[in-house]
């Protein structure tokens, strides 16, 4: 049985995302470290030329890699536009994860990396952007897999990088 995990962006305060880590057991380092994380059950696969990872357990298809660079976000949602223009890995749905999706990715354990992430992915992306915001319209959430946790950045000032999801 698939885990299905929601898809929408939403504003989420400090208070929501500690309660959406207990619900799904998540870990993070900060604020719920003896969550278990995610069972994910990976798989690697070339479409279309691309190498993309599909998640068994949640029906997810995540970029294996992504952006070449941290970018701003209004620069993140012009990343995902050009992905679903050029039909990566044969699809034009891609889009940035929800908080829910992106945290389904954190290890409770560090890979060899030094990441909280599978090791299947690209160790390039340390820290990655997500589709929500912080109830503050200066605020959107990043997951930190350098540091295993998840928190609000300023989306105007500063750079992430991308990892699309469908």
């Amino acid at each position: 049985m698939k885990t299905s995990f929601r898809r929408q962006a939403t504003d989420l305060s400090g208070a929501d995302v500690k309660k959406m880590l207990k619900k799904h057991d998540f870990f993070d380092s900060y604020d719920f470290e003896k969550g278990r994380g995610f069972k994910n059950q990976f798989e690697e696969m070339m479409l279309k030329g691309e190498k993309v990872i599909i998640d068994q357990a949640s029906g997810l298809m995540w970029q294996q890699s992504g952006s070449d660079a941290s970018i701003t976000f209004e620069a993140a949602e012009v990343y995902i536009k050009e992905l679903n223009k050029q039909q990566f890995a044969g699809f034009n749905d891609w889009r940035l994860p929800t908080l829910e999706e992106a945290m389904s990715l954190m290890e409770p354990k560090k890979n060899k990396a030094n990441l909280y992430i599978d090791k299947r992915f690209d160790s390039k992306h340390t820290w990655i952007w997500t589709a929500d915001s912080d109830k503050s319209v200066l605020l959107r959430w990043i997951v930190y897999f350098c540091s295993g946790s998840c928190n609000h950045y300023y989306f105007h000032y500063g750079d992430s990088l991308v990892r699309a999801v469908r």
